[in-house]
């Protein structure tokens, strides 16, 4: 049963987040998960990363999740708009404190696309699950990042 905003209850992440060349605020749009509320915004590291082989390159946003690092490769998507595509990650199921309820996998897209002064990432994420406590209906979250560090690396080279 997703909680109603105003009321969201969830203990702070026990991870420690690495700074990253950007700051992302993401702003949960709708939910059904026990770990997140609609409204919410958090703030999280993105990092992004080129690894070349031979003569292709792919690039990779890592950042950090309530559970830790999470990592999606980067494709562009027409002009100066990109999708990332991140790795299944294992989520705990619902529980009561000392129970084991099984994992979901999260799937997860997210839509980004540069401000008019290129300064700016704009971010659109669904989300679903899947596993042995269901999926329900994907969740929605919208992202403003910025660079942290002006010399940090951009999504992708230009189209």
């Amino acid at each position: 049963m997703p909680q109603r905003p105003g009321t969201c209850q969830i203990a702070p992440p026990q991870a420690h987040f690495p700074t990253g060349g950007w700051t992302a605020t993401k702003t949960v749009l709708s939910t059904n998960a026990i770990d997140a509320c609609a409204g919410e915004r958090q703030v999280r590291p993105w990092d992004f990363r080129r690894f070349c082989k031979a003569s292709t390159c792919t690039t990779y946003l890592f950042t950090a999740s309530y559970y830790g690092v999470v990592v999606a490769q980067i494709v562009p998507h027409g002009r100066d708009q990109y999708v990332a595509v991140f790795r299944p990650s294992p989520v705990p199921c619902p529980h009561r404190p000392g129970e084991n309820a099984g994992t979901n996998q999260d799937y997860s897209t997210l839509t980004l696309s540069w401000s008019a002064n290129k300064q700016t990432l704009h971010g659109f994420e669904r989300e679903h699950q899947v596993g042995p406590c269901g999926g329900g209906p994907s969740a929605t979250s919208s992202y403003v990042a910025t660079r942290t560090n002006p010399s940090a690396n951009p999504p992708a080279e230009s189209p």
